[in-house]
């Protein structure tokens, strides 16, 4: 049998060397017994280090140049995404990144550099560079989550990656809610 497999992001406030902290918020429900009896898959939550960000990308612009090449820390979450679809039975056709807040942003990251890869993106409350956004990535359904009044990062940018995928074709899935804050 093959596995899906769910590569998860942990926002800003997960960041550190404990390899503990990216469980707080989200990953945990995956691996619960229940979850994992109804849909048996593999997570991946690795933890960036406390001086990098997922994208090297400003959070509180309305907008951003995505840069040439991935960070350090999205190189290292990659490696050991490839490490695991070289080891175990993975179903190469169900990789999906989800992540929140700076996690958000890796979403984007992903989905917009490797469209081929992922089969899908759950991006909370991030953003991206919506220049990078072609008729590829439209492709890949997405699903972004964001609160009308964040102060972390600034809605804009969850609306205009969704924006951008719907003028390149796509059908993605967004909902604001709204009072939420960060």
């Amino acid at each position: 049998k093959k596995y899906p497999v769910i590569l998860f992001f942990h926002g800003a406030g997960e960041r550190g060397t404990d390899n503990n902290a990216q469980l707080a918020h989200v990953a945990p429900v995956f691996i619960t017994p229940e979850f994992q009896a109804a849909h048996p898959c593999f997570v991946i939550a690795p933890q960036c280090p406390p001086d990098q960000q997922w994208v090297d990308m400003p959070w509180g612009a309305l907008s951003g140049v995505r840069p040439a090449q991935p960070s350090q820390a999205m190189q290292l979450a990659l490696k050991i995404l490839d490490a695991v679809e070289g080891e175990y039975s993975i179903d190469h056709d169900r990789v999906y990144a989800a992540g929140l807040s700076m996690g958000g942003y890796a979403v984007w990251d992903c989905v917009t550099r490797f469209p081929g890869r992922f089969a899908a993106g759950v991006a909370c409350c991030g953003g991206g560079d919506e220049k990078t956004v072609t008729a590829e990535v439209a492709r890949v359904p997405v699903w972004a989550f964001h609160s009308s009044d964040d102060t972390g990062g600034p809605v804009g940018r969850s609306r205009h990656m969704i924006d951008a995928m719907k003028k390149m074709g796509g059908a993605p899935k967004y909902t604001e809610y709204q009072g939420l804050g960060q």
